[in-house]
């Protein structure tokens, strides 16, 4: 199975103009971190959305994930770049959490921020060379351990279903998202994959078989 490497794609500062921008600014970044998960939380099989639940120990609390649209049949990492991280985003302390559009997509990359002095600081690291494209289904729960998805369809996913046993508004069963194939990325620059519509090689797989 091809698990997708994590690479240092860039670093780039912007210089705060006065102290107090730089704390308001602090102050709406904590403000937008992703909510944890609480009894509150509702979602079920009749939902018309999928659910995502992405796992990957590089993904630092405050930092968001990069997912694109794919094309499978032409290659294509296309639309507008949906963000994981935000207010609209539940997390455990192993998965991250939102609901989507049913679709094939792909995660792209982690952008950080760090404040040194007046300087904010956006980090962004790519996934290459190549990228994990998976399905995901309304009224699921879909589970993405980032470089450690397997071919096959409905597979079950054990730890992320007992975090949410214990959570009763959630009644949707808890599946891997489908993996469909891959994206080879290599030498595409980390601004190309996050917000242009690129094509790029498939790798397809056969389902029930390791790529």
């Amino acid at each position: 199975m091809i698990a997708p490497a994590y690479v240092y794609c860039k670093i780039r500062f912007e210089t705060m103009k006065s102290g107090i921008f730089a704390v308001l600014c602090l102050v709406l970044l904590n403000a937008c971190a992703a909510p944890k998960l609480d009894q509150n939380f509702i979602y079920s099989a009749a939902s018309p959305n999928a659910m995502i639940a992405v796992r990957d120990y590089r993904i630092k609390k405050g930092a968001t994930v990069t997912i694109r649209k794919v094309n499978m049949a032409t290659g294509e990492l296309f639309g507008r770049a949906l963000i994981l991280g935000d207010n609209k985003t539940t997390s455990t302390p192993a998965f991250h959490m939102k609901e989507l559009p049913p679709g094939v997509y792909s995660i792209v990359a982690i952008t950080t921020t760090s404040q040194v002095g007046f300087r904010r600081y956006v980090n962004h690291k790519c996934y290459s060379p190549i990228l994990e494209v998976f399905e995901i289904s309304a009224g699921k729960i879909n589970a993405v351990k980032v470089g450690k998805l397997r071919p096959g369809t409905s597979l079950p996913e054990p730890e992320l279903d007992k975090i949410l046993s214990t959570f009763a508004g959630i009644t949707a069963p808890v599946r891997q998202a489908k993996l469909l194939g891959y994206l080879d990325v290599k030498g595409r620059e980390c601004r190309s994959k996050m917000r242009e519509d690129i094509k790029v090689k498939v790798l397809k797989i056969s389902m029930g078989t390791a790529a």
